[in-house]
């Protein structure tokens, strides 16, 4: 079963800013401000994986999470990207809204 997602079904995290707003959907054609989570996530024991698992549900036994081997490090993603299996691994800490520079809605 292909979950179209890299890592399998998870909570895909990233520390850079561009790649996070590449995710960010605004259900309200009518609005240009988009909102960001700034979120602690606990990432404890990490498995660095170097190509997709689609049918990931959980890290393999003795990890707490999947970390993305990037391009730079001979792996399949080009920027950072973490991922945990379970909703009280991350915690929201922050809002952040902002608009796009020249962003224009799709019609």
């Amino acid at each position: 079963m292909r979950t179209y997602s890299m890592f399998g079904r998870g909570i895909y995290t990233t520390s850079t800013s561009s790649k996070a707003d590449h995710y960010v959907m605004n259900s309200r054609i009518h609005s240009h401000k988009h909102i960001m989570l700034l979120c602690l996530v606990f990432v404890g024991e990490s498995e660095k994986l170097y190509g997709p698992d689609y049918t990931k549900t959980a890290p393999s036994p003795g990890y707490e999470s999947v970390t993305a081997a990037t391009t730079a490090e001979n792996g399949a993603v080009l920027y950072d990207e973490t991922v945990v299996y379970r909703e009280d691994a991350v915690v929201p800490v922050g809002l952040i809204v902002y608009t796009r520079t020249g962003w224009q809605p799709i019609m």
